[in-house]
């Protein structure tokens, strides 16, 4: 009788790894031993891609000699895991030797690193990695985070002897969050997190700046370790989008809105203190921006003109306080809009939005320990197309919705945000707002409600670090293939 035909033979290899898809990682490593076919299209294709290598001395990880044990191993192995995973938690005398393992199969096929230090040398084990990365041709994205050493004080200073340059002709992503200094020597880069002075030239050079012509994206998120100059936009002529995660400085944000005309979205999650009122004139020059966000400009009685922002979809002013008379400027574009509103400016500013704003979708009013008003929330009905409302620092009795005298039809989500909430179980929803999907309280505190511990110190930092990474105090779920 003629053998039955294998027709798992017959299938292309796209849809098998449509199969292995569907498999979970146990299952995946389970197929991977069926035959070699099928072996080699999960480890030795495209589909690798799939997979982390992970280091961690926490959850599954086991001890420092289990992890250089578990190094040795893949010198042996003809995989190549283009994604590697490294938590470093007082790993200093071990680390050297898992990383010459790695080093030695791994760093030519790997294209993404991540690295978390949590209370470890920075100035011992990051110039190893630094002196590999050149010969990682296929290098893309590179991540190194010493948190506990950015977010708290109490960390002592790195010290360093000399400040190296990070070269690579292929990363595309670097995140740098640690107070480790360095320069950057990176054509090919595309999105950098970090501190702003490592886009300066090392200092000596005699040649003419690399210009980062692929550079879109920037978050500064790390303060810079020397001053830092408005020439170094100009390494960056084609930024989209740029993340300010720490206090800016008034020339920089000049300069910024001077060199940087293709900006699609800036963001300022910490203060801006302009040298002048006039400073925030230069914002017509971004004529192309779609989302502008700031958390607080320190200066009484903000005025902005946006009336050259025709594209301005997202405006956010956090704490800022702001002339009303500025929202006359924004052009129909603008679908979401975020103010500080108080008993001095509400009525004016409520004023204006319901009646030129009435295209808005998305509408947030931070009242910061101030009561919501009764005629604010009268006002918001006119505004028909709302589809999210957010509040943050306001108070809000059980009873404020019954105030409002028409129901908003369009409304989806209902949001509050570090508020005082007498109760969950607000009056009048239903009738106000009969579409209403969702309602989110974050961090507030709820008047029935036990108060939460707040505290987030280094140890709950290191929780949610573990969390992130699924190593320490919770299951290790992520894939671990080797075998």
């Amino acid at each position: 009788m003629a053998s039955q035909q294998n027709y798992t033979d017959l299938l292309p290899n796209d849809v098998l790894c449509m199969v292995f898809d569907r498999l979970d990682f146990e299952n995946v490593k389970n197929a991977s031993l069926t035959c070699k076919k099928w072996n080699d299209i999960i480890f030795h294709s495209a589909y690798i891609n799939r997979f982390y290598i992970e280091f961690s001395i926490f959850g599954t990880g086991g001890s420092a000699k289990q992890l250089l044990w578990k190094a040795k191993q893949l010198a042996h192995t003809d995989r190549r895991y283009h994604n590697i995973n490294i938590l470093l938690f007082q790993m200093e005398n071990a680390f050297p030797k898992i990383w010459e393992a790695i080093e030695l199969s791994q760093v030519s096929n790997l294209r993404n690193l991540s690295i978390y230090f949590m209370q470890g040398q920075l100035t011992e084990l990051l110039p190893l990695i630094i002196n590999t990365i050149p010969s990682m041709p296929q290098l893309r994205s590179l991540v190194v985070q010493d948190d506990l050493n950015v977010r708290y004080s109490s960390y002592k200073r790195i010290e360093q002897e000399n400040i190296p340059s990070i070269r690579s002709k292929s990363l595309q992503e670097l995140t740098m969050h640690c107070k480790y200094r360095y320069t950057i020597d990176m054509p090919e880069l595309q999105t950098f997190a970090g501190a702003l002075c490592a886009l300066l030239p090392p200092d000596g050079a005699n040649t003419e700046p690399l210009i980062l012509t692929k550079m879109k994206n920037l978050e500064v998120k790390v303060w810079s370790w020397q001053p830092t100059d408005r020439s170094i936009f100009r390494r960056m002529p084609n930024l989209v989008k740029i993340n300010w995660d720490i206090p800016v400085e008034a020339d920089l944000f000049v300069a910024m809105c001077e060199t940087c005309p293709s900006l699609i979205e800036a963001r300022f999650f910490k203060e801006l203190t302009p040298s002048s009122r006039s400073a925030l004139n230069h914002l017509s020059k971004l004529t192309q921006l779609r989302r502008l966000s700031f958390s607080d400009i320190l200066v009484e009685d903000v005025f902005m003109d946006l009336s050259k922002l025709s594209h301005l979809e997202e405006l956010g002013l956090g704490n800022t306080h702001l002339l009303p008379i500025s929202l006359l400027s924004l052009g129909k574009s603008i679908r979401k809009l975020g103010i500080h509103i108080n008993p001095c400016n509400e009525l004016s500013l409520i004023e204006i939005i319901v009646r030129n704003l009435t295209q808005l979708t998305e509408l947030h009013l931070a009242c910061y320990s101030a009561p919501i008003s009764s005629s604010v929330l009268r006002a918001l009905p006119t505004l028909e197309h709302l589809e999210v409302l957010g509040f943050s620092h306001c108070h809000f009795k059980k009873s404020n919705f019954l105030k409002m005298n028409a129901p908003m039809q369009r409304l989806r989500t209902l949001q509050f945000r570090r508020c005082e909430v007498e109760t969950k179980q607000l009056l009048g929803l239903q009738d106000k707002f009969p579409n209403l999907k969702n309602t989110e309280f974050e961090e507030c505190g709820i008047g029935d409600e036990p108060e939460e511990n707040q505290y987030r110190g280094p140890h709950h930092w290191m929780a949610e670090v573990a969390k992130q990474l699924n190593v320490p105090l919770v299951q290790n779920t992520y894939p671990n293939l080797y075998c």
